[in-house]
């Protein structure tokens, strides 16, 4: 949900940006709010829909039919979107069972970043006395297309870092927490100690249903209370930037450009980013363009490169992004043929009726009715796993519906060591392999 009505510069949405590149506050598109996108406007929807059902006890599939304007965009429910909030509800109910929930609760950050600073939490559980933890802080992510974790393993140079020790393993691991939620769980910590004399252990959790990816991490408030020291500092780093031009030499001191905070940045141009992409490829762009990119050959290259392709995809898009607004503008750009970019009408779109109803009557005069219309068809199996497999119908759900439910076995694909999942066993040929993102 939205950190309130008045933009804050230092919101913990935004932290990832600011908190690791103080140089990002001197441009003036990383201090105005940004025009909201359809993903967001989505996300907006199904944290309307998921709060309303915490609060009044309703189940998220009494919504669907319903429709949400959010912005400039408006959102029907359908199984679908009722079945992911649904998985996210199912968990933030199982965390509080037995404890206090508290949803969409404004959590203030003034004792940290200043006045006026806060956020939006969208749960926070007290736990029953015999958890593990003290207390939780839940985030629901409804986007698809990136993952994310409530903690990364810390690469070299990570700003905050603290070591976990994780499942069967005897070593501990340096972790990088996630800021946002971080963030929360400070702001939290004044509510859940008008409830609680101690509060030692938060677990700090996100939940993204569309992508089956629940992440969760315990801190400590020793850790926490690091972390509001680093963020502070942070926030004052970030404040001291913001009073140069970007183009003033004395702001390279501030610049930290790397895979997340360029991945937020609004800046239109900033040379750092573009150094730091041709120092991780490896090559200077004007041999790249006579020769192509040298690919990574030895596995220690490759393992370096892994971790920086996101952020180079990101620079990509950033690069064309910037390459239309100049166009757009009336600029030129000089293409690889010597010859000034231009634009061109692209694919059509796809054909629809302009009125359903018209259409209908007409090919009712031409053709057959069973011409007309299409045959009658089930519903998916997909839509039948979200409807029965589920607390109240599991035995249905096993003795009725699974049995006629195939679903293929995924294709091998390559991730971190440090992925919970068994390795595959199988035999697969090259072709065979997912092609998804590259691991992070």
């Amino acid at each position: 949900m939205s950190d309130g009505k008045k933009h804050a510069l230092h919101s913990p949405s935004s932290a990832d940006r600011w908190a690791r590149c103080a140089a990002s506050m001197a441009f003036p598109e990383n201090r105005t709010e940004g025009a909201s996108s359809i993903y967001a406007d989505e996300g907006t929807a199904a944290h309307t829909v998921a709060s309303r059902c915490l609060q009044e006890e309703r189940e998220a599939f009494t919504f669907i039919g319903e429709t949400l304007v959010v912005g400039a965009n408006s959102f029907t429910v359908d199984e679908e979107f009722a079945a992911h909030v649904q998985t996210y509800l199912d968990d933030v109910l199982r965390r509080s069972m037995g404890g206090q929930l508290f949803v969409e609760q404004r959590v203030s950050l003034e004792h940290v970043l200043g006045e006026e600073e806060g956020g939006t939490s969208d749960a926070i559980v007290i736990t029953a006395p015999d958890n593990d933890v003290d207390a939780e802080v839940v985030d629901l992510k409804f986007g698809q297309g990136e993952t994310v974790y409530s903690y990364n393993f810390a690469e070299d140079g990570a700003p905050f870092t603290f070591e976990i020790y994780l499942a069967d393993e005897a070593e501990s691991t340096k972790v990088e927490p996630n800021y946002q939620l971080m963030l929360y769980a400070i702001g939290a910590l004044e509510i859940i100690r008008m409830f609680l004399e101690k509060c030692k252990r938060i677990r700090l959790v996100i939940n993204q249903p569309r992508t089956g990816n629940l992440s969760e991490l315990i801190v400590t408030t020793q850790v926490l209370d690091r972390f509001s020291v680093f963020i502070a500092d942070a926030k004052k780093r970030a404040e001291e930037a913001a009073k140069f031009e970007p183009t003033d030499p004395r702001l390279k001191a501030y610049f930290n450009p790397g895979e997340k905070q360029c991945r937020w940045c609004r800046a239109p141009h900033c040379e750092a980013r573009d150094g730091l992409v041709e120092k991780e490829v490896g090559d200077e762009f004007e041999v790249i363009e006579a020769s192509g990119a040298r690919i990574p050959a030895s596995p220690e290259a490759l393992s370096r490169a892994f971790r920086v392709i996101p952020f180079i995809k990101d620079w990509i898009k950033k690069t064309e992004a910037r390459a239309n607004e100049i166009v757009a503008g009336g600029g030129t750009i000089i293409g690889s043929d010597k010859k000034p970019m231009k634009f061109v009408e692209g694919q059509l779109g796809d054909r629809t009726y302009v009125n359903e109803k018209d259409a209908e009557t007409a090919l009712l005069g031409q053709l057959p009715e069973d011409q007309v219309y299409q045959p009658r068809k089930i519903i998916s199996a997909a839509t039948v796993n979200k409807k029965f497999n589920k607390k109240k119908t599991e035995q249905l759900w096993k003795d009725v519906f699974a049995p006629l439910i195939h679903r293929p076995p995924g294709k091998p694909q390559l991730v971190l060591g440090s992925d919970p999942r068994p390795p595959y066993v199988g035999a697969a040929s090259s072709e065979e392999f997912d092609k998804g993102e590259a691991p992070e």
